[in-house]
């Protein structure tokens, strides 16, 4: 990524599992036969996703046992709709589709994931 001087973030969907277990690990070519292309700034771009970020590296910041790069963002694009995948204590799940017209019904949905994660 810094000899790149660039990066893209792709927004997993919830039925992106697998591709994501894949990234995950340590070792191997994690990009072999993931459907891709490349962005504006030639950072991979994963076919399916729901959404990507394109990011100039404006800086790299120590982490402890990691590094945490500083993008400026310059491409932004949806590409589906669809629920994104979360990972969270160890484990995989996704939102509720919330429903459009009631803050109730979205603060149900909210409660109702919190309480999904932490079980």
């Amino acid at each position: 990524m810094e000899a790149a001087g660039a990066f893209a973030v792709n927004i997993l969907a919830a039925d992106q599992e697998e591709l994501c277990r894949r990234f995950a690990v340590t070792g191997g070519d994690k990009f072999a036969g993931a459907p891709r292309r490349a962005g504006g700034n030639g950072a991979p771009l994963l076919d399916g996703v729901l959404a990507s970020v394109e990011c100039d590296l404006e800086g790299v910041l120590d982490g402890g046992d990691h590094v945490i790069a500083l993008g400026r963002v310059t491409g932004l694009a949806a590409h589906r709709d669809g629920p994104p995948l979360l990972y969270f204590r160890r484990s995989y799940g996704s939102l509720p589709r919330p429903a459009r017209s009631s803050s109730a019904s979205m603060s149900s949905s909210i409660r109702a994931a919190r309480s999904r994660s932490e079980a």
